[in-house]
């Protein structure tokens, strides 16, 4: 067994599991790495001016006709940038994750927050039942009317489970 125990906080890793600790750690890079280009991408293609454009335009090169090609649909190029930009940020927060289970003590409290994906007011218990989880997140459901804060403390306090009125 290897100990990384910096201030303590790290537990014994044995060496089998380093090669997979290591992969994981790459893939979160890479995941921030197709994040950055996503944005950077987002940001090159839709801060141009009319001008730019034009000037595209009369220029002969492939790079300048896949740019024009690219632009000409722009709710299907802003929606590919986006999706994958949201897949690469959920990929690296389950990777993190998995990363800080496998390295960090018991010890080290990281409060864990569960957030959206909520339909229904019964979604709240069935998270807190199934989910070693320190608090809740919600707030379209609040901002839609489908039923209020005090609603669900309510619903949340009949079945047990701690929260302030």
């Amino acid at each position: 067994m290897n100990y990384f125990g910096v201030l303590g906080i790290f537990k014994p890793i044995d060496s089998a599991d380093i090669p997979m600790i290591v992969g994981v750690f790459v893939w979160m890079l890479f995941c921030l790495l197709v994040s950055a280009i996503c944005s950077s991408s987002e940001n090159a293609f839709f801060s141009h001016r009319d001008s730019d454009l034009k000037e595209l335009s009369e220029q002969d090169g492939k790079s300048q006709r896949t740019i024009l090609r690219l632009l000409s649909q722009p709710k299907r190029l802003l929606a590919t940038m986006l999706l994958m930009n949201s897949l690469a940020n959920i990929a690296f927060i389950i990777s993190s994750l998995f990363f800080y289970d496998k390295i960090l003590n018991e010890e080290v409290s990281i409060p864990i927050i569960a957030s959206g994906g909520v339909g229904k007011i019964e979604d709240f218990l069935e998270v807190k039942e199934k989910a070693n989880i320190n608090a809740m997140l919600a707030a379209s459901v609040f901002h839609f009317n489908k039923f209020t804060i005090k609603e669900t403390k309510e619903f949340l306090q009949k079945n047990s489970i701690a929260v302030r009125l």
